[in-house]
């Protein structure tokens, strides 16, 4: 679907050469998952999500993946308020050229039927029937990277107990998958995974950093500077159909998955600073958001943030609107 991938895995002990060798193939093994995941639901070549926006009818029928991901993007829909809208890639394209969009895109026109097949007393997913307006076309970006970053941290955790078990490899403290900003932790044993989070195109770029604990998190960020042609934007805000203008240039947050932490930092990038609340009303653990003017606001407010209180956006410096954008690492 684009942009980078990134695994790390931190071990308690030193490893030996039959062990690497071990994480060496496992890590190959999680990136060919990515890839196919990805491979499906991506828009810029012929693959699941493609055949979907070209399919003719009212009603059609999609595989368990794209089920499964459809079914988390109604979710996300919901908890938003709409804001995580997957069904707005033809005004993502009519940002990138300029031309007028259809403006208003608040309610969900489609929605999806699940069909399952029972084994024993487990009931799997088969895939679903959508239906949708005919000509409504999805864009799946950046909730497919929260996705597909939970789905592959959890195969990974999952492989490296088997492998611990097995006397392969010794214990883990802790793992992730970047998809690319979209961060899906596994912990064990109380271990901590500390994320700096920075602004690459700001005159000092680290503004912070934050310490993710628990068992499993994600975090994201969510800016309007990656991706702009000439003062526009790839954030659509749905209630308009253009750019989103909150006054937010970016937030980072953490959640208990990366697709969670997705969905709410796009939603505080295109809502702006009152979706903060709302969020943090959702049960978030962290949000560091960024102003357009260069003012960070953390929350909840009172837990402590390794940070600069402001910063200067380059673009800033330059005379226009401020259009940065933070990532986020983990080191």
């Amino acid at each position: 679907m684009g942009g980078h991938l990134g695994i790390r895995v931190t071990l308690t002990d030193a490893l030996n050469e039959s062990g690497e060798r071990v994480i060496r193939n496992l890590m190959q093994q999680i990136g060919a998952r990515v890839e196919t995941w990805a491979a499906l639901l991506t828009r810029h070549h012929a693959s699941q999500l493609t055949r979907l926006n070209e399919a003719s009818g009212a009603a059609v029928r999609v595989g368990p993946t794209m089920t499964a991901l459809l079914s988390w993007s109604a979710d996300a829909w919901e908890a938003t308020g709409g804001l995580v809208n997957i069904a707005m890639l033809d005004e993502r394209l009519a940002a990138e050229t300029g031309t007028p969009t259809r403006g208003q895109a608040m309610s969900r026109d489609w929605r999806l039927e699940l069909t399952h097949w029972r084994h024993e007393d487990h009931a799997h997913l088969r895939g679903g029937l959508l239906h949708r307006p005919e000509g409504l076309h999805f864009d799946l970006d950046g909730v497919g990277k929260g996705w597909i970053a939970d789905r592959a941290a959890a195969l990974l955790a999952r492989i490296l107990d088997s492998k611990v078990r097995a006397g392969e490899i010794p214990e883990w403290s802790s793992c992730f998958v970047d998809g690319d900003g979209d961060i899906a932790i596994q912990n064990r044993g109380g271990a901590e995974t500390e994320v700096r989070i920075e602004i690459p195109r700001a005159s000092e770029s680290t503004i912070g950093a934050i310490r993710v604990s628990g068992a499993s998190a994600g975090i994201a960020t969510s800016g309007t500077g990656v991706h702009h042609w000439g003062g526009r934007h790839h954030i659509i805000d749905p209630q308009t159909g253009a750019p989103a203008d909150s006054g937010i240039a970016q937030a980072t947050v953490v959640a208990e998955s990366a697709r969670e932490a997705e969905a709410w930092a796009k939603s505080i990038v295109i809502g702006g600073a009152a979706l903060i609340r709302r969020a943090e009303a959702a049960g978030v653990r962290r949000i560091v958001a960024v102003q357009t003017n260069g003012k960070i606001i953390s929350a909840p407010a009172l837990e402590p943030l390794n940070a600069r209180n402001q910063y200067t956006p380059r673009s800033a410096l330059e005379g226009d609107v401020a259009t940065t954008d933070a990532t986020v690492s983990a080191i």
